[in-house]
């Protein structure tokens, strides 16, 4: 039997190498955006955004939290316009618990508003991505989105880094 409540964290908890620099700069109380900016690009991706959600759903009604490597300006975008309501990642995995790969390419002229999403989403580098959902014990949602410049995602790319992607997110 491991009491688990007094036992040494760290001596239980597996922690790949890559990412434990983002465990020292969390400790520290520094920025993360610099070092999960530099963890992702080695998987491949441009920015990073880990959003939770208190409802199973996330809607404008619901407190978010959200994390991102990119600007502030697009989080006050992202906000501003609502796009939460209308963000093709969200509806691309909600019902699954599968890493989804996206390209903005194969969502143009869906509706008006989408595509005004799209487009802002691509002035700060968001054209392409994968991502996948967590839920936790109270079915709150966690969207983990690993997003490129690039027209389209490396798919082999993404299969190859597919465990290292699921665990930086869960890490996270």
């Amino acid at each position: 039997f491991i009491d688990f409540k007094h036992a040494d964290v760290a001596n239980v908890l597996l922690v790949p190498e890559m990412f434990k620099p983002l465990l020292e700069v969390a400790g520290s109380g520094m920025d993360l955006t610099p070092t999960v900016r530099s963890i992702v690009k080695l998987m491949g991706f441009d920015s990073f955004m880990c959003g939770f959600s208190s409802t199973p759903r996330p809607n404008r009604n619901a407190q978010l939290y959200v994390f991102t490597t990119l600007p502030r300006e697009w989080a006050q975008i992202y906000d501003d316009e609502a796009y939460i309501e209308i963000d093709p990642r969200i509806q691309l995995v909600y019902d699954r618990s599968t890493m989804v790969v996206w390209s903005a390419e194969d969502l143009y002229g869906k509706s008006p508003r989408l595509n005004r999403f799209l487009g802002d989403a691509a002035r700060f580098g968001v054209r392409s991505g994968a991502c996948f959902t967590l839920h936790d014990v109270n079915h709150n949602g966690v969207l983990v989105c690993y997003n490129s410049s690039r027209q389209r995602v490396d798919v082999e790319l993404v299969e190859r880094n597919l465990g290292t992607l699921y665990a930086f997110g869960t890490h996270f």
